[in-house]
């Protein structure tokens, strides 16, 4: 029976291969390819290469905060770029950027699962981030402590030192 990292890193694979061929089939069309499509499908399939190569959750996040941008990203790319009169292959390379769209929140689901299986702390999405929501180590449940007093240093001592 295969491991969990390795069912997880297998279908990490899937993901990666099936959006590598459908975004360069894609990308083959010279008519609608925005500059922008092309740059951030590299940069999504960087963070699959590095969430396929590493074994920690952020580059999960990264990969599924990525996916999610793209999402509306593409849309827009799409929308803008619609074939008006296109020869069949054009409508073809189209139609697999479609696909491509339409894989998406496929994938997106089955990156959180990804990242809630190798979530071992069960730290959750928020955990993660705990550094920008400005909590500690212990979680959102924790209860803060107050400041520390700043012992005082000895008035005297310094006068007498800055008068000399």
């Amino acid at each position: 029976m295969a491991s969990k990292s390795t069912a997880s890193g297998g279908l990490l694979k899937v993901i990666f291969l099936s959006h590598l061929v459908l975004s360069s089939w894609g990308m083959m069309s010279p008519f609608f390819v925005p500059n922008s499509y092309v740059y951030y499908n590299f940069i999504y399939m960087l963070a699959l290469m590095w969430a396929i190569g590493t074994n920690n959750i952020d580059s999960i996040i990264m990969a599924l905060l990525i996916n999610a941008v793209i999402i509306v990203l593409d849309a827009f790319a799409l929308a803008y770029s619609w074939p008006r009169s296109a020869s069949s292959r054009e409508t073809l390379y189209f139609g697999l950027a479609i696909a491509n769209e339409v894989l998406r929140p496929l994938a997106a689901v089955l990156l959180y699962r990804i990242f809630k299986e190798r979530d071992t702390e069960n730290q959750g999405i928020r955990g993660v981030f705990a550094d920008v929501f400005g909590e500690t180590n212990g979680g959102p449940n924790q209860q803060r402590e107050g400041y520390e007093s700043i012992p005082q240093q000895n008035v005297s001592v310094q006068e007498s030192s800055t008068s000399a």
